[in-house]
């Protein structure tokens, strides 16, 4: 009996119809569908909507400020004392007020019996009054003189409200707007908001508590130019002195006037020839009660500052572009500018 060669396998042929489809569709439930889901629909969702949740919504939260949403909105944005800091100055007010003349009366007897403390006389006349009106009348003037203390607070508030056609500054019963058109630019000075005109002047120098970045923000927020480093034309003040012959005819005599207001501390008076003065061409403030002084520049020249060739930020231009205005520097806007 021939033992038979058994017959190799043909390693070419295709495997069987069981064999292709296990490794057929092993491989397409393994390899294409899985790394189709897991590349395909992964990255799409890890990747594209993943980044584009963090990059669109992320960014949106987190880099836009209120001042920009409402700017970009066209809502103006007002920058003013907030509502929790005035109602406490109402409350704290009188009630300080009432405590102070409460301790002034009930002490009133012990300050008059120091023989060494100098007019004594309003003590013992305070001593001399019968309870209760001492205390109760005590009590009621120190809560009404609170309360003028507040309202002279109230009076003296300034709100800045922002907007893409203009400024507008409130103070107490007084409302000022200063039209888009003509500012070039704004920056604090010294407790001062300063809002810059074409000619380099001074549209408004007005006193207030308000936070600069705040007010940086929203003039940058409504597309103004916000000096953040201060006064662009700072370097061109020097102070005033008799008679000195830099100053334009009829300056000199303004700036004596306004020394001695300066001295009294005249505040009406005080804005009303720096007003004078600019229509001379003539920029004044105040260090203490020294005045310095700067001339203004022709229109066209002044720019955004000392080095910029135009004033196109403050309406929206590019740098070097002009604008074909000639603006009117002596129009008075900036009468009652100046509050302290």
């Amino acid at each position: 009996m021939t033992a038979a060669d058994p017959t190799p396998p043909d390693r070419t042929r295709p495997p069987t119809p069981d064999a292709t489809g296990s490794a057929t569709s092993g491989a397409a439930r393994h390899g294409t569908p899985g790394d189709s889901r897991h590349a395909t629909s992964g990255d799409s969702r890890h990747g594209t909507s993943g980044d584009s949740r963090h990059a669109t919504s992320g960014d949106s939260r987190g880099g836009t400020s209120g001042d920009s949403r409402a700017a970009a909105s066209g809502a103006p944005t007002v920058v003013a004392e907030p509502a929790s800091h005035v109602a406490l100055v109402w409350l704290l007010a009188p009630v300080l007020g009432a405590a102070l003349f409460w301790l002034v009366q009930a002490s009133a007897g012990w300050i008059a019996s120091l023989r060494w403390i100098p007019m004594r006389g309003p003590f013992k006349l305070i001593d001399a009054v019968d309870e209760p009106w001492a205390t109760g009348g005590a009590l009621l003037l120190g809560t009404l003189g609170g309360l003028l203390v507040a309202g002279i607070a109230a009076a003296e508030r300034l709100a800045v409200t922002v907007a893409g056609d203009g400024v507008t500054l409130v103070r107490g019963d007084a409302t000022r707007r200063v039209d888009r058109t003509e500012i070039t630019g704004a920056f604090w000075d010294s407790k001062r908001l300063v809002l810059l005109g074409r000619a380099a002047e001074e549209l408004a120098r007005e006193r207030t508590g308000l936070p600069a970045d705040r007010l940086g923000a929203a003039f940058e927020a409504h597309g103004y130019r916000w000096y953040a480093d201060g006064d662009p034309y700072g370097a061109d003040f020097r102070r005033w002195t008799d008679r000195d012959p830099a100053l334009p005819a009829g300056a000199n005599g303004l700036l004596k006037a306004r020394q001695r207001a300066l001295d009294k501390g005249d505040k009406p008076d005080l804005a009303e020839l720096r007003a004078e003065l600019l229509r001379l061409g003539v920029v004044v403030r105040e260090e203490g009660k020294r005045q310095h002084w700067r001339r203004t520049r022709p229109v066209g020249t002044a720019g955004n500052g000392p080095d910029d060739e135009s004033s196109g930020a403050s309406t929206g231009e590019s740098p070097g572009a002009s604008t074909g205005r000639t603006p009117n520097t002596s129009d008075g806007r900036v009468e009652g500018g100046d509050r302290g």
